[in-house]
């Protein structure tokens, strides 16, 4: 066994990295990332129309990309409530993503 793996409790061995990342929501990072970079395309591009809002709607979405970053780490501790959003994950996503092309 070399230094990057750990035992696990069956006996097999199992990369540090893996352990590690084990817990984490992976689709929580995907909507962090997507609402974050709605934010950010938000703040960064110009606007063609200028509606007044921008401001507002890019603190929003990097809010939420803040509170599923969060989630991605502890999801799995909010028992039902935690199934639910996971399993609403794929959407999370699709809903940043539109966000962003949309801004």
């Amino acid at each position: 066994m070399t230094d990057d793996t750990i035992r696990a409790f069956d006996g097999g061995a199992v990369s540090k990295t893996s352990a590690i990342f084990r817990g984490l929501w992976r689709d929580g990072l995907l909507a962090a990332a997507s609402w974050a970079a709605a934010a950010l395309i938000t703040v960064g591009l110009p606007d063609v129309v200028p509606w007044g809002s921008a401001g507002l709607f890019a603190a929003l979405t990097g809010i939420a990309a803040g509170v599923f970053l969060v989630l991605s780490f502890v999801v799995h501790r909010l028992d039902r409530l935690g199934s639910g959003i996971i399993h609403y994950g794929p959407w999370f996503i699709a809903i940043g993503i539109w966000l962003a092309v949309w801004s």
